[in-house]
C-alpha cells in the first residue's frame, strides 16, 4: 500500500497547480467530461459492438459495415482517444 501512496503523493505534488490553482476549474471540467464519456461508453457496449437489432446507417454512401472484429478495435479506440 505504501508504494501506491508514494505514487499518489508524487502525482499530487507534480500537479498541485491544476488541483487548486487558477487552472483548476478547467482541469476538473475536462476530467469530469472524460469520466462521464467513459462511463457512458461502458454502460452501453451493445450499442457499439456486435450484432445489432437495428440497421446500420453509414455516414457515406460508399461506406460499408466493416464487421464484428473491427467493432472491438473502434470501441477501444474511443476509450484511448478520450484519455
Amino acid at each position: 500500500m505504501r508504494p501506491l501512496l508514494l505514487i499518489g503523493h508524487r502525482l499530487i505534488v507534480a500537479n498541485r497547480r491544476f488541483l487548486s490553482g487558477p487552472a483548476s476549474r478547467i482541469f476538473w471540467l475536462k476530467l469530469i467530461v472524460v469520466l462521464v464519456f467513459g462511463l457512458g461508453l461502458s454502460m452501453s457496449p451493445h450499442l457499439w459492438i456486435g450484432p445489432r437489432s437495428y440497421p446500420v446507417a453509414p455516414v457515406f454512401q460508399s461506406q460499408q459495415w466493416l464487421g464484428h472484429p473491427v467493432d472491438y478495435a473502434m470501441f477501444a479506440a474511443l476509450f484511448a482517444l478520450a484519455a
